[in-house]
């Protein structure tokens, strides 16, 4: 313990002790004597109160040839390891490898799914993802609590969940985007109508983005749908307004003429100007 609580946070170089020593240089540091080596003079101190006479030091070495750490092996008397014993430590340090890779990469994955629940459950879209190979397809809670569903209402099955849900009128459109996108790789992006729990249509964006194999086929899309029903509806409103709008401008008995004032030129005219005139509308325009 004392050994090891004075070499703890050692800095690592090749004047340094065999762990040290073998971190720097990503090689076997073997020290059959600690007392009888000129280069272990600054630790002889520390040696003789800790009762370490040999030590060697086997780095860990990752799958691209980082050192992740070492292993050492120490002894009270003068030792020169035996091919056998160099063979068992080199070993364990190739699992140490292993285990430390395993658990780093276990880490990130777990930081990753841990960023991506935090994000989808923070988006207001829902998330689809379809392994066009198997059929397979995932939903998340949000694209069913959209369409009006718990989780476990809806199945995840692309002709139940979508295809059967989506408005006839709509069919066409959604295969020839995905079309061009499986095809010609052009942005998928489209506005549908699904059917809802309650029995009624709600306008959403779908937009997603294929992988491909190295034949080019498409293997997997992942996507979201974004409910625009609301802007949807503005449109509408405000299409059928300037529809009532342009009915009374047309039928109105008097004459109406919309001016820039800039110029003073025609920006428009109803039918009654156009009369009172004696023009066209477009010598009106032109005027």
């Amino acid at each position: 313990d004392y050994a090891r609580e004075a070499i703890d946070g050692m800095p690592i170089g090749p004047q340094m002790a065999c762990c040290g020593a073998a971190a720097h240089s990503g090689m076997r540091v073997i020290c059959p004597d600690v007392l009888a080596d000129a280069r272990m003079e600054p630790f002889h101190k520390m040696a003789s109160k800790a009762s370490l006479r040999a030590c060697w030091s086997e780095p860990i070495i990752n799958s691209n040839g980082k050192v992740l750490g070492t292993l050492a092996c120490y002894h009270a008397v003068p030792h020169e390891p035996a091919q056998a014993e160099i063979q068992t430590v080199a070993n364990a340090a190739r699992l140490a490898a292993l285990a430390i890779e395993r658990e780093w990469k276990e880490q990130a994955l777990r930081i990753s799914e841990e960023r991506y629940a935090r994000a989808l459950r923070g988006t207001t879209d829902g998330l689809w993802d379809w392994n066009i190979v198997t059929g397979d397809v995932y939903l998340s809670p949000r694209w069913k609590q959209m369409l009006g569903f718990s989780e476990h209402e809806l199945a995840n099955n692309r002709d139940e969940s979508f295809l059967d849900r989506l408005h006839p009128e709509d069919v066409p459109k959604v295969q020839a985007v995905r079309q061009a996108h499986f095809e010609r790789r052009e942005p998928y992006q489209v506005e549908v109508r699904l059917r809802t729990k309650a029995g009624d249509h709600k306008w959403f964006v779908a937009r997603a983005q294929a992988d491909w194999n190295e034949r080019g086929e498409a293997v997997r899309m992942t996507g979201t749908i974004s409910d625009i029903s609301e802007r949807k509806k503005a449109e509408q409103a405000l299409e059928e307004s300037e529809q009532r709008f342009r009915a009374v401008f047309e039928q109105a008995a008097v004459g109406i003429a919309v001016i820039e004032t800039a110029t003073g030129r025609y920006l428009s005219v109803n039918q009654r100007m156009c009369e009172i005139n004696h023009r066209t509308r477009e010598e009106m325009l032109h005027l």
